[in-house]
């Protein structure tokens, strides 16, 4: 993996709050654990990372922004 974007998804990953650090190691744990437990997660609808870019300004047009990783990242 690229170190730019290592950093980058460092840096997202700092500017998260101590709950959504938490959720986010929970989502990681629960989907790299068993299929069984992977399923009792199914309502996204209170899930904190839904929604939780929408004011982030890079995030606009997601489309735009992957391919501005792309060039950056494979030229």
């Amino acid at each position: 993996m690229n170190t730019k974007l290592i950093d980058s998804l460092a840096q997202i990953i700092q500017s998260l709050s101590l709950e959504e650090k938490t959720m986010l190691k929970t989502r990681v744990f629960l989907n790299i654990s068993s299929e069984e437990t992977h399923t009792q997660v199914t309502d996204w609808t209170d899930d904190l990372f839904i929604g939780m870019w929408k004011d982030r300004v890079e995030m606009e047009d997601s489309s735009q922004w992957v391919r501005i990783q792309r060039q950056q990242e494979w030229g």
